[in-house]
């Protein structure tokens, strides 16, 4: 079996959070939220076996991600509630 020809170190941090509320009034049930998160990669490969060759360069990756959400609940009745919603997504990428 071959081993790999770099050993390599990854550098990887990741934050985000969500916020959600909601609200009723009559027979109307109103909820939004929303969501963000941010990723970070750094990855670095040192060559091997041949010692005093350099690394090379290290490469990043940044993804940040944003979401938004409305829901609109009613009752009809006890057995019946129609439920609507709509929601918004949007991403970025960047390697450097």
């Amino acid at each position: 079996m071959l081993g790999s020809a770099f050993n390599s170190v990854y550098d990887d941090c990741s934050i985000g959070g969500s916020v959600e509320y909601g609200l009723s009034f009559g027979d109307h049930d109103l909820r939004i939220a929303s969501f963000f998160r941010s990723d970070l990669h750094r990855s670095t490969n040192y060559p091997r076996p041949t010692p005093g060759r350099p690394a090379e360069p290290t490469q990043f990756r940044k993804e940040e991600t944003f979401s938004g959400a409305v829901e609109d609940s009613r009752s009809v009745n006890d057995a019946l509630r129609i439920v609507a919603g709509s929601v918004l997504r949007q991403g970025t990428a960047a390697k450097g």
